[in-house]
């Protein structure tokens, strides 16, 4: 009987030394916002812009909208191109964005249509307040 108080007890004194011990966990990474960073070919010439990144529905990147070519909006496409053709260099200072594809495949991929977010459904109206019954005077 004392043996199977004293394992117990052994083990919730031990418990805060052993948590003492544990490493702290490892600090958060800086983060970097990509969205409208430059995308360049593997030559590193300037291709366009990353406008988009689309994501299943566990949040996991499956492509990404690059608008492509043109000047200030003028004859630029807009292009989706598969997620893990892209290559990010965060540290670089520039922040580049290189699109491992050729000029055919770019040339070959499908156009980005945005699908317009679902409307938000309207509140729900007030319920209406119960009728009063008319008084009767005597």
């Amino acid at each position: 009987m004392i043996r199977r108080v004293l394992l117990p007890l052994a083990l919730f004194t031990a418990a805060p030394a052993l948590a003492q011990q544990a490493p702290p966990p490892p600090a958060a990474e800086p983060t970097v916002a990509i969205l409208g960073e430059p995308v360049v070919g593997p030559d590193g010439k300037a291709l366009g812009r990353l406008i988009d990144v689309i994501v299943d529905a566990s949040g996991a990147p499956q492509s990404a909208a690059i608008d492509f070519g043109g000047f200030i909006g003028i004859g630029s496409r807009k292009i989706v191109v598969p997620w893990n053709a892209l290559h990010f260099a965060p540290q670089a200072a520039n922040r580049t964005i290189t699109l491992d594809m050729s000029a055919d495949q770019s040339k070959a991929a499908p156009e980005y249509k945005p699908t317009p977010a679902p409307p938000t459904p309207p509140s729900a109206p007030a319920p209406a307040p119960a009728p009063t019954p008319p008084s009767q005077s005597p």
